[in-house]
């Protein structure tokens, strides 16, 4: 159901001349292979070198430039990969000048998704990669951050600190449990550690020995948690975390954040590494769409949700890759005239509580939208802050309602409703029930 086959047309760079080519068109992938022969043939130069992780976890290195596409009566300038000889042609998600193509499985045929994934913001980067590169920078600042992985450095991302900081870096085996009461070791020493698996790993397997060793004597761990939420994809439901963050925001001493990009997970990691305690980051799997401009676009700071859309109609506050497709749907709606606040709640714990209440009086409505079950996550959050304070709205929660199953990333958010669409339904709803 993943991938399927269609011929498309691959260009110079100025569009003037193309040879058609039969593509795998996968549905998980966010970059297009060509033989690298085809490419020099039509004038196409590499123009860097850039890593790419293949379906078994390797990761390779290859040579990287941008070309004309024509698929569908339409011209596209896409990043290609220059392929090996003898590599079938392969294509992922094509930028066009407007909107994005995307697979579709189903029809066997290329969807355009529009709205927020326009041509400025179309880059996808895995919010991974940025706490591997976020780790290394760090690194080189800071001779006392040590690194702990638990045999999957190369999903992670960890593996850029490793190959940096050799002996700094402690690579284990599948044993998250001893991960953590190393790290908590670690710490006890006046190191600052980072310590990374996949989420279901980090909180549910190794739970007891965060609370007891890292939590109870408050030891300045931080757990970045790669491969989070239903974005994991492929690998099902037993790999698919929709209860870490109930989890970590149950521990009194912890500080947990869900970035919605790249650049945002740099930032948090290094406020992370800068600030004294426990935390715990929940970062992804696939590339998702870039919602700051740059590392420095971002006003991060811990505890402080992100002002990204003025309004009074009501508020959505979204966190993690919920952030993309919530701010779809908000711009969607404010083309109907329905204008609403949005807040990127970063920091689940301690929420905003500020934000929050504002939001409530403000507009009198509010939508939550997250990667996780609405209980003990970002809904659970807003609804506590809201009971608290006395600031009683009503609430729509967008959310999971049960595990996951298997499928790629898009394909389970729409299974699941983690849709601009499900997130424009709940604003109407909760609209509707502010003026009852």
């Amino acid at each position: 159901m993943g991938s399927f086959r269609i011929p498309i047309q691959v260009g110079d760079p100025q569009g003037q001349r193309f040879e058609t080519v039969e593509a795998l068109v996968d549905t998980g992938a966010t970059f297009t292979v060509v033989p690298g022969s085809l490419l020099r043939r039509l004038g196409v130069q590499p123009s860097r070198r850039a890593a790419f992780e293949l379906g078994d976890g390797r990761m390779v290195e290859k040579e990287v430039g941008q070309t004309r596409v024509r698929l569908d009566g339409q011209q596209a300038t896409t990043t290609v990969v220059f392929g090996d000889e003898g590599t079938e042609p392969l294509l992922g998600v094509v930028t066009l000048e407007e909107f994005l193509l995307a697979p579709d499985p189903v029809h066997q045929r290329l969807l355009p998704v529009r709205g927020l994934l326009k041509a400025t913001q179309a880059k996808m980067l895995a919010t991974r990669v940025g706490y591997g590169e976020a780790l290394v920078e760090l690194g080189k600042e800071d001779s006392n951050i040590v690194a702990l992985d638990a045999d999957l450095a190369k999903s992670t991302q960890s593996i850029m600190f490793g190959k940096a900081f050799p002996d700094r870096f402690f690579y284990l085996g599948a044993m998250e449990q001893n991960m953590m009461s190393m790290a908590a070791g670690l710490a006890s020493t006046g190191k600052t550690v980072f310590a990374s698996t996949f989420a279901v790993f980090a909180t549910s397997r190794a739970f007891d020995q965060v609370r007891i060793s890292i939590s109870w004597p408050v030891q300045n761990v931080k757990i970045v948690a790669s491969h989070g939420g239903i974005a994991t994809g492929e690998d099902g439901a037993s790999a698919q975390s929709i209860e870490d963050l109930a989890l970590m925001t149950s521990l009194p001493p912890f500080t947990v954040i869900v970035p919605c990009d790249y650049y945002e997970t740099k930032r948090a990691v290094k406020a992370a590494a800068r600030t004294k305690g426990p935390f715990y980051i929940r970062v992804a799997r696939p590339a998702s769409p870039l919602v700051y401009e740059s590392e420095e676009a971002v006003p991060f700071e811990i505890g402080k949700a992100i002002k990204l859309r003025e309004g009074t109609d009501a508020t959505v506050i979204a966190c993690g890759l919920m952030v993309p497709e919530a701010l779809e749907a908000v711009d969607a709606l404010a083309r109907e005239g329905v204008r609403c606040r949005f807040l990127d709640m970063h920091t689940l714990k301690p929420a905003d509580e500020e934000a929050i209440v504002a939001a409530a009086r403000e507009t009198g409505a509010i939508v939550t939208a997250e990667e996780h079950q609405p209980h003990g996550g970002l809904f659970g959050a807003v609804a506590e802050v809201l009971a608290r304070r006395a600031a009683l709205v009503p609430v729509e929660p967008i959310g999971l309602k049960g595990y996951g199953t298997s499928g790629t990333y898009r394909e389970l958010f729409r299974h699941f409703g983690l849709t601009p669409e499900a997130v424009q339904e709940a604003v109407r709803a909760v609209v509707r029930r502010k003026g009852a």
